[in-house]
């Protein structure tokens, strides 16, 4: 994998990390619309996630050169550590699945269905360009801390660079909902 990253010019945990995508989207594609033929169920999602998932990690575990133990040594430090990543993550949660709970608790079962498959094709562009150079950029981050100067030039560079992608993309996406979802 080394090679292939030295050709490409990408470090190797973006081509492992793209590599385990594509394997576990394609197994969610095969199975899903294996399935759906096979059966007509709409069981054939499910499958298809779980087929996703069970990729992802066997393939994690292919790709990865790193095998962690399992030590709590640190379990201080790793707790002063996760606790702000999980509080964040809660609240981030929170806050993009509040449109959600509105929707389905005032406009019923029906208008929420429609409204989370939109929600949901709209986001998959975006989020597929942005989340790999997500996980590339916080550990970036994390190397940067001791030099605050630096961190900020990188995260605003950063920030910037994130916005050129996911704003046309998304742009783009908007332009062609309508005739996409009209037929």
């Amino acid at each position: 994998m080394e090679v292939t990253a030295y050709i490409v010019g990408a470090p190797s945990d973006l081509l492992d990390d793209s590599c385990r995508y594509i394997l576990a989207f394609t197994a969610q594609l095969v199975v899903s619309v294996a399935i759906a033929l096979a059966t007509g169920s709409y069981w054939a999602i499910v499958a298809g996630a779980v087929a996703a998932s069970v990729t992802s990690l066997v393939s994690t575990y292919i790709l990865a050169p790193y095998r962690p133990y399992w030590s709590l040594a640190s379990w201080r430090r790793f707790l002063g550590f996760s606790i702000w990543l999980t509080l964040t993550q809660l609240v981030t949660m929170v806050g993009n699945r509040f449109d959600n709970f509105l929707v389905g608790g005032f406009l019923g079962t029906a208008v929420f269905g429609a409204y989370s498959v939109g929600n949901n094709i709209s986001a998959i562009i975006t989020q597929s360009a942005i989340q790999p150079l997500e996980k590339v950029l916080f550990p970036s981050f994390a190397k940067l801390t001791h030099d605050r100067d630096r961190l900020r030039a990188a995260f605003s560079r950063s920030q910037a660079s994130l916005l050129a992608i996911g704003l046309p993309l998304g742009i783009g996406f908007a332009l062609v909902a309508a005739p996409l979802m009209v037929g």
